[in-house]
């Protein structure tokens, strides 16, 4: 696809001349404006909504919360048509609840932020569960000891322990409303997206041409995106250390003794100074953290 949108009709190399008369033309770069707006706003709801739910099934003690992980997770298995259908038949024309949207149709942008919400929504939520169970428990144990408030634990240990997910969660969910087409079609009537205006190029046109340079617009805003968050992920992942280093961290600084020696165990069982303390913590640790699950089942 790439390689075509660098070509003419007749399969001549032309360069950058199709792109230069894709942005000139206004109602094209137009879609590509629109598909970056709906996107955005998308992913900021569903971004706030995703958090709150996850923080709820993860760091409180709410009951039935495998009830509500369950129903979070049912939009995977229903199609992005799914989400548009069911707002036609709730805030169309003729729907139930047409009156919320206080005289605004829910046809255009609207619906399709909201649709997008509905789809994007488990993706968020899986993502961000798994950014707030790996976070410390014993930073909220060392918060609540030096009297900090919920708002100030919330902002110094929550938010900082969960940005990379975050961040992730956002990439994700911008690239699949960008990319999506089912929402835009069921629910978007005149206001076109990239996804449309390609569909419309091939069925309705037969427009190949047209069709290479926005799906490679599309498919480089895609990649792009992918390679902005895999380098994040790798310029933040914590350095490991070797065995080596980590037995010569624990490793006692006088010269062992031999192993017959008789004014002792052998220096094989004998552990290292500075390790004990450090196991016989993060068993403690371990016990509580167990305490508190329990507590919140």
């Amino acid at each position: 696809m790439l390689s075509k949108s660098f070509q003419d009709g007749d399969s001549k190399l032309v360069g950058f001349a199709n792109y230069a008369v894709y942005f000139e033309t206004p109602a094209l770069a137009h879609s590509l404006g629109n598909s970056i707006q709906v996107a955005l706003v998308a992913t900021v709801i569903a971004l706030l909504a995703g958090f709150l739910y996850a923080y709820a099934l993860t760091r409180t003690c709410m009951p039935f919360k495998r009830f509500f992980r369950l129903v979070a997770f049912v939009p995977l298995l229903t199609p992005s048509l799914l989400g548009g259908i069911s707002l036609v038949y709730w805030f169309g024309k003729q729907g139930v609840a047409r009156g919320l949207l206080m005289g605004e149709e829910i046809y255009g942008p609207i619906g399709i932020v909201l649709g997008s919400c509905y789809w994007v929504f488990p993706h968020a939520v899986i993502i961000l569960i798994a950014a707030l169970s790996i976070t410390d428990g014993r930073l909220y144990e060392a918060a609540e000891s030096l009297k900090a408030g919920k708002l100030r634990a919330f902002l110094t240990v929550t938010l900082p322990g969960s940005k990379y997910g975050v961040i992730s969660a956002g990439f994700v969910i911008f690239t699949l409303v960008f990319t999506d087409f089912g929402v835009p079609k069921v629910i978007g009537r005149n206001y076109d997206v990239l996804a449309t205006d390609i569909y419309k190029q091939v069925v309705g046109q037969q427009n190949f041409e047209n069709v290479h340079r926005r799906g490679s617009v599309r498919r480089i805003s895609q990649r792009l995106i992918r390679a902005s968050d895999g380098r994040r992920q790798r310029g933040h992942r914590p350095r490991r250390r070797s065995a080596a280093r980590r037995a010569g961290a624990c490793a006692p600084t006088t010269q062992a003794r031999p192993a017959t020696s008789p004014r002792g165990p052998p220096a094989a069982r004998r552990a290292a100074p500075g390790c004990l303390p450090l196991a016989g913590w993060r068993r403690r640790a371990r016990r509580r953290g167990r305490r508190h699950a329990r507590a919140c089942r």
